[in-house]
């Protein structure tokens, strides 16, 4: 069993893609902003902070119901995993951690907020990939610097008034509960639901690809 994204990475595709890249329409939509070279914080913690920054603007939820399941989950998983390996993995205190940082969430335009932000979706990595999660540096060492923060701010905003422009955001951050899923994938989380399309979020700095498509 396994989630969307793990299932893709076993699927040999034709030449191309099942979905070639050609069949689709790119349309570029341009602000004054231009963004930062350099990040220190790796790519996948900026794709996912990104996704809630824009859940908790557009889904009238609180803090906790965005981060209250999957997030949470992955908290509850890091003590587990810390438990079962004797301490060589995981966090102890995985969900004291959680609740601090979530504290800690407040306004967007407070670089405080985006800090907390990247560090506490170490937790959806848990959830979603534990063994990456375990895997990668901890939550202590994710802090993101001023010009990683601003783009960010920067890609949480285009995102938010895209959505506004294109909405309105009937859901976000949901799953396909009670008979979305098989024996062959079990999990998989939709980003935003419209009224007419399921929207799918990726923070990329190269063209998307095959597997995109396929996703």
């Amino acid at each position: 069993m396994s989630s969307v994204t793990e299932r893709i990475k076993d699927i040999e595709q034709p030449y191309g893609g099942y979905l070639k890249l050609s069949e689709f329409e790119m349309r570029t939509l341009k602000d004054e902003r231009i963004l930062n070279d350099k990040e220190n914080v790796h790519g996948s913690i900026i794709g996912t902070a990104v996704e809630y920054i824009v859940r908790l603007a557009l889904s009238g939820r609180t803090l906790g119901q965005v981060f209250g399941d999957t997030v949470l989950r992955g908290a509850l998983m890091s003590q587990q995993i810390y438990i079962e390996n004797n301490g060589r993995y995981g966090i102890a205190n995985g969900l004291e951690v959680f609740f601090e940082l979530l504290k800690g969430i407040k306004s967007l335009r407070e670089d405080s907020t985006i800090t907390n932000i990247c560090k506490i979706v170490i937790f959806d990595a848990y959830y979603r990939n534990p063994y990456s999660a375990i895997m990668s540096k901890g939550y202590e060492s994710v802090n993101p610097d001023k010009a990683t923060i601003e783009n960010i701010r920067a890609l949480s905003e285009r995102s938010i008034k895209f959505f506004t422009e294109n909405g309105p955001v009937i859901k976000t951050g949901f799953t396909f509960e009670p008979s979305g899923y098989t024996d062959t994938v079990n999990s998989g989380d939709g980003d935003i639901l419209t009224s007419d399309t399921l929207w799918d979020m990726k923070v990329l700095r190269d063209k998307f690809t095959s597997k995109h498509t396929l996703q």
